[in-house]
């Protein structure tokens, strides 16, 4: 059972103070979110919803350091790999403006991973 969720969005020209809080604030947001196993029923244990593992790419590391003092093909290839360890994508509402997220964007789609567009959420309120 794979309750990864991997949040995606631009990086790379973002302000490192704005960015690390863009992807902090969603990473608490879905990790709200309840996760749905392959038949589309909620997978319940004893103590209630599994919820959903935030795949934050700020937070991730290799060998130690942060993505970000890597070159950008060395970091793609980490967040693209985790993008393909994970049973769902968040595309934060910026994903458009960002070359990698593009990348991830289309990685999810061929791979038939569940992909949530941020600005979706924002028309379900308006119209729901």
């Amino acid at each position: 059972m794979n309750n990864r969720i991997y949040i995606s969005g631009r990086i790379t020209g973002e302000p490192e103070r704005e960015c690390r809080r863009k992807f902090d604030l969603a990473e608490a947001k879905v990790e709200d979110f309840v996760f749905f196993d392959h038949y589309g029923v909620t997978v319940y244990l004893a103590t209630g919803k599994i919820r959903y593992r935030a795949v934050n790419p700020w937070r991730l590391r290799l060998l130690g350091k942060r993505l970000g003092r890597w070159p950008w093909s060395v970091a793609m290839a980490v967040c693209l790999w985790n993008v393909a360890r994970s049973s769902t994508v968040y595309m934060l509402r910026d994903w458009t403006r960002s070359r990698g997220a593009r990348m991830e964007n289309t990685l999810a789609q061929l791979l038939g991973k569940n992909v949530i567009y941020e600005e979706d959420e924002q028309r379900e309120l308006f119209l729901g």
